[in-house]
């Protein structure tokens, strides 16, 4: 009855909304002018969040990348048609890493500087070169590749601070010398940033995507953004476990891909000073568990949806373990499936790789049996905000990129 309910009032909120902008006859911009497709409408621009306090590891202003929705040529493709849907991503996830002291510090601002500053930012998002075709993943604006979400409201946030988004700074902090980790300040600084947007255009249904970071604060993000939307969550393969095989004080590894998580995430959670409650842990409140773990904790708040590969490359490396070892990817798959129990929905390729793809061409091209068309991450989307009951999309082949469409598989290579 509870979900029932808690459904109910998610999908009145949505038809409240829709009204609301219909009625108020919002302005929204055209997707072409005399001159062809119009930049700032159809892709992702650069701009900065402009908060003092909200900066990267090398100090300089934190960015946001935005898309409004835009009319098209036919009655069909204009934004009030439809309820104005909003896709706010905080970087790739896990996949962006982190660093946990000076040494594995110093290597990501020499080796990833694209991570750790803003200074090189493109003005345009993109991906390789793709600004809004079905490269860059739930943003596309392919109409027929991605028909449920090609109208929405975009907004990007580039990590910056190799602190997973975790890091609380002031003004006082960011004139310190030394690196700066402020990634929960440049969250709630982009989020303010976009509420004027939000309140202009309409927000009937507002996505948050993120990793293990962004999670353990995910009702506090809900909480800053407009009261009539309704807020659901994305964690795009932010599930962080421990295993007994991980390579602790390993001196090969040498970086958050390849080192053993209680390792740096013990030594980085202080280092970034982040405010993580010491209920859950601390550094341990980013732990994915069978049972309390940081999945379950969000799902409680948010309606929510889990992307994980049930075979991630990152944790075979931590083990210093071959892909090939089918008992350890048997157990892998299992623990992964635990963890991410209690989701609203939950999506688990057969695949090493990526962790993170929302916006990246995996978001359609990874697909699950012989439907026409058949599933894939963005129908677990739509099912997210359109299901009232839990669903789960898993694949049944067991075995490591036994997916063909996995991208590390070597069907998907022929």
């Amino acid at each position: 009855a509870r979900s029932f309910r808690r459904w109910l009032k998610y999908q009145l909120g949505i038809m409240w909304k829709l009204l609301v902008a219909v009625a108020a006859g919002v302005p929204t911009p055209a997707c072409r002018t005399s001159s062809g497709f119009d930049p700032q409408a159809f892709t992702l621009q650069k701009r900065p969040v402009n908060d003092s306090a909200a900066v990267c590891n090398d100090g300089s202003e934190a960015q946001v990348y935005f898309r409004p929705c835009c009319n098209g040529e036919t009655a069909g493709d204009f934004c009030n048609e439809s309820a104005p849907v909003w896709l706010v991503v905080f970087g790739d996830g896990n996949a962006d890493g982190w660093c946990w002291d000076a040494e594995s510090c110093d290597r990501r601002f020499r080796e990833h500087l694209a991570l750790s500053s803003s200074s090189f930012l493109p003005q345009t998002f993109n991906r390789s070169g793709f600004t809004w075709q079905s490269e860059v993943g739930a943003f596309s604006k392919g109409g027929e590749v991605n028909q449920n979400f090609y109208k929405s409201y975009a907004a990007y946030i580039p990590s910056c601070s190799s602190d997973l988004f975790l890091g609380v700074c002031d003004d006082d902090q960011a004139d310190e010398s030394g690196p700066k980790f402020c990634g929960k300040t440049i969250a709630k600084a982009a989020i303010r940033n976009l509420l004027p947007e939000m309140n202009h255009y309409g927000a009937a249904q507002i996505i948050l995507v993120g990793g293990a970071g962004i999670m353990t604060y995910i009702s506090e993000l809900a909480e800053m953004l407009p009261v009539t939307a309704a807020v659901s969550a994305v964690c795009d393969g932010c599930a962080i476990q421990i295993l007994d095989q991980s390579n602790v004080g390993d001196s090969d590894c040498s970086d958050s891909d390849s080192c053993a998580p209680e390792t740096t995430l013990s030594q980085g959670v202080p280092l970034w000073r982040t405010d993580l409650p010491s209920s859950c842990g601390g550094w341990e409140c980013l732990l994915s568990k069978q049972s309390n773990g940081l999945i379950q904790r969000a799902a409680s708040q948010v309606p929510l949806l889990v992307q994980q590969p049930l075979y991630d490359a990152r944790v075979f490396t931590r083990a210093n373990i071959s892909w090939t070892n089918a008992t350890f990817a048997a157990a892998l798959r299992n623990r992964t499936l635990q963890a991410v129990a209690g989701a609203k929905v939950v999506l688990g390729p057969s695949c090493s790789r990526p962790e993170s793809s929302f916006t990246h061409g995996e978001f359609f091209n990874v697909t699950f049996g012989g439907g026409i068309p058949p599933l894939s991450f963005a129908s677990a989307l739509y099912k997210l905000l359109h299901d009232q009951q839990e669903s789960s999309i898993v694949d049944a082949c067991q075995g490591v990129d036994c997916n063909p469409t996995c991208p590390g598989s070597q069907l998907s290579l022929v």
